[in-house]
């Protein structure tokens, strides 16, 4: 019987035991996987980091620049012609304001006010020339001519070269508006109908005095 107790001790303490080697089994795997994992973010970042650093091949660059052409070739006219609008827009509004205050003036002072162009804003140019500039004042005396005691009632100032302004025959040299609101010549007293034209690269306004005197601003092309 002790013969049998010792055989069986001596064979529970060679035995391997199982779950130990299991465990042992499964961190090894553990560990494993945790090294590739990290091999795989490492390999991944330095990929993104050559990536970043790569820059711009020429075909690339070439792309780039033909695009940024078409852009400005488009939009460089479209830009420029809104200056021109804009610019003859200021002017011609600027012109017409002074044609409907002519009107307002004679009305309010009874007598005759007169708008011309003006070259040195005092008297009256004598041509069909807006672009230096005009005036406007009371004349009194229906000359057409601004003496020292008439008032000076408004000035206009002058225009670079890329804006024309000019009128037909009829309101080239003044616009006259008399007591009545209405326009009326100085030499045959018949009433004033015509057109001013603000001029610009092909972009103009109009203002169209009608034979009663009233103003219109309208688009056109020059």
């Amino acid at each position: 019987m002790k013969m049998l107790l010792s055989f069986i001790q001596i064979t529970i303490e060679s035995s391997p035991v199982p779950c130990r080697e299991g465990a042992v089994g499964l961190d090894a795997g553990i560990n494993v996987g945790r090294g590739k994992r990290q091999r795989v973010e490492q390999n991944t970042s330095l990929r993104r980091r050559r990536a970043s650093s790569r820059g711009y091949s020429l075909v690339e660059l070439a792309a780039v620049v033909a695009i940024a052409g078409v852009v400005s070739a488009i939009a460089v006219p479209s830009f420029a012609r809104l200056l021109t609008d804009a610019r003859v827009g200021e002017a011609s509004s600027d012109l017409f304001s002074a044609v409907i205050q002519t009107r307002s003036e004679a009305l309010k002072r009874r007598h005759r006010i007169i708008l011309c162009p003006s070259d040195d804003t005092q008297d009256c140019s004598g041509t069909a020339d807006w672009n230096p500039g005009w005036i406007m004042f009371e004349d009194a005396n229906d000359n057409g001519r601004r003496e020292t005691e008439e008032p000076l009632l408004r000035t206009g100032e002058a225009r670079d070269s890329r804006i024309r302004i000019w009128g037909d025959a009829s309101v080239g040299r003044y616009v006259s508006y008399v007591a009545t609101g209405r326009t009326q010549q100085l030499a045959t007293s018949a009433w004033q109908a015509g057109t001013l034209t603000v001029c610009s690269e092909g972009i103009a306004r109009k203002i169209i005095i009608n034979r009663v005197g009233r103003p219109r601003l309208a688009h056109a092309i020059c």
